[in-house]
């Protein structure tokens, strides 16, 4: 049964029965998920998101991560996004359907830990107050990202190694390693997330000593860890991705994580300064219920406090390791942060109720509606449009489409979907079914709506443009093109993106530093249509 504080702080067994009180808070989560997160759906993907949807697409067909598309990021999430495709078709809501479906099992998830650890009422306001901030916090480009998709996952292996300490049986340190391990497939920051295993074992090796206490858990969850990451390496190894992969990882994370600071400590504090302060602004009524949630955690079992702060402390840790301080890179705070809101607030209203009233005391269950009712208020006032945009999708003559295309372009850092959309067309009513075409620069999106895939692994050109570039990139991509002679080259103009590439110029400025494929285009290819954002080449005969 889920627990709660009497009027003295003491722990004490809630009046609810367990099944009727589980019913009501699955049916309030989901509530919480549809009146916050439903407009969510109709976004489109942004850069980050495409290139994830054309792997994901890509493998579908049976092309090998690494060795077939070029990214920085290991392949589970893109596997993820093919499942996405397999449950609801190629199509961008595909990916934001299944987020919607991820944010739901997060939320329950959410709800489960905090109903174990705080009483039922906490969990359910965790859940919402998480539901809420990534909602109506995130927009497009900032959701469906894979640094929130770490938050199901490591969830888990937080309850895991709750379970470990509660149980001191193996197989949950076992288990927990097995996640981590899965985790670890989707981002490798998630490593971090060991932290709070740690804290949890140090709080309790005093009754069981060092070896008992901390190094046989840590055996096992390391245990876990090779276990999980082994089909991987194995698959991967085997079908000649891996070494790629590793290549990718290896030549390219240093440079782009160091890049901030490659500008000198004052850029390195500029931008933490401002990523903090984003942070504290937007979330701000979180963190003040998180703050009364710390000081509350003194009534809880030392191992819960200590694993509730140790994942706060690895999520901090992760998100400050990346050196960049993008809105989604803090991603992964919103979790714990939302259960120690979740718990500071049950606690506020538990000394509202017994300061207020003196001859019936509520308990915290009365909030958990009208917590719920406020935060689907909220979400019409704050996302008023976009309820008003999927109300609109819902009928017969307008589609998502057609509200892509409202969105004002400079919104979204000068890549404007309609515009790809319009130029993946193009694309396709000029040419064969089986002609290719390359794109310059840095719009997967492409490809991914012309159902064409592209010809060379590098799907967007960072790795070619980067001061830290190796030469076998250039070299590789340029056999690639000089193999393939693709009938049409899309140059990208307006696509600076110096926080990426630490460089200022956009695609068709940067082919002045990339004299080969400048010389292919001028001797091989003339341009035959252009836009504000596009430049096309035809292939000569």
């Amino acid at each position: 049964m889920a627990r709660h504080d009497d009027e003295r702080g003491v722990l004490t067994e809630s009046r609810h029965p367990p099944a009727l009180a589980w019913r009501w808070e699955v049916a309030l989560v989901l509530f919480a998920v549809l009146a916050a997160a439903l407009p969510m759906v109709i976004y489109p993907l942004g850069r980050d998101q495409s290139i994830q949807a054309y792997a994901g697409w890509q493998y579908l067909d049976g092309a090998v991560p690494g060795l077939d598309v070029w990214d920085n990021r290991p392949p589970g999430s893109a596997y993820l996004f093919a499942l996405a495709q397999i449950l609801f078709g190629h199509t961008q809501s595909s990916i934001r359907w299944f987020d919607l479906l991820w944010t739901t099992a997060t939320a329950l998830g959410l709800a489960a830990l905090g109903r174990r650890w705080f009483g039922g009422a906490a969990g359910l306001a965790a859940a919402a107050l998480w539901v809420w901030s990534y909602a109506t916090v995130y927009d497009f480009w900032n959701s469906a990202q894979v640094d929130g998709t770490l938050t199901l996952p490591c969830l888990g292996v937080i309850a895991l190694a709750d379970r470990g300490a509660r149980d001191r049986r193996a197989r949950w340190w076992l288990a927990a390693g097995v996640l981590i391990a899965q985790a670890f497939m989707i981002k490798s920051i998630v490593l971090v997330i060991g932290l709070p295993m740690l804290t949890i074992l140090w709080t309790t090796r005093a009754d069981r000593g060092l070896r008992r206490g901390v190094v046989v858990p840590l055996l096992w969850s390391a245990l876990g860890f090779a276990l999980g990451l082994a089909p991987w390496v194995i698959g991967l190894a085997l079908a000649g991705g891996l070494g790629p992969i590793l290549d990718a990882q290896r030549n390219m994370n240093p440079g782009y994580t160091m890049l901030t600071l490659s500008h000198g400590i004052g850029a390195l504090l500029a931008a933490a300064a401002d990523g903090v302060t984003w942070f504290s602004l937007m979330h701000l009524p979180l963190l003040a219920l998180a703050l009364i949630g710390l000081w509350a955690l003194r009534s809880v079992r030392p191992e819960t406090a200590a694993l509730v702060v140790g994942w706060l402390m690895a999520a901090v840790i992760g998100w400050i390791a990346q050196m960049k301080f993008y809105h989604y890179h803090t991603l992964p705070v919103l979790a714990p942060l939302a259960l120690l809101a979740g718990l500071g607030a049950d606690r506020l209203v538990r000394w509202v109720m017994r300061s207020t009233s003196s001859i019936h005391r509520w308990d915290s269950w009365a909030v958990v509606p009208l917590l719920v009712a406020a935060l689907g208020v909220g979400s019409l006032i704050r996302w008023g449009d976009q309820w008003a945009d999927l109300l609109r999708v819902m009928t017969p003559s307008v589609t998502r489409e057609d509200v892509w295309r409202e969105m004002p372009r400079d919104l979204y850092r000068s890549s404007c979907v309609a515009a790809n959309i319009d130029m993946a067309r193009w694309l396709v009513e000029n040419s064969g079914p089986d002609d290719t075409f390359f794109v310059w620069g840095f719009e997967p999106l492409i490809y991914f709506e012309a159902l064409r895939p592209a010809p060379t692994r590098y799907i967007y050109n960072i790795p070619q443009v980067v001061p830290w570039a190796l030469p076998k990139w250039r070299e590789e991509l340029m056999g690639d093109l000089r193999a393939s002679r693709p009938l049409h080259i899309v140059l990208c103009r307006r696509d600076a993106i110096p926080w990426t590439t630490g460089r200022g110029k956009d695609s068709v400025a940067l082919l002045r530093d990339f004299p080969a494929l400048s010389e292919l285009i001028d001797r091989d290819y003339e341009p035959v249509w252009q836009s504000d954002l596009f430049i096309v080449l035809l292939r000569r005969p």
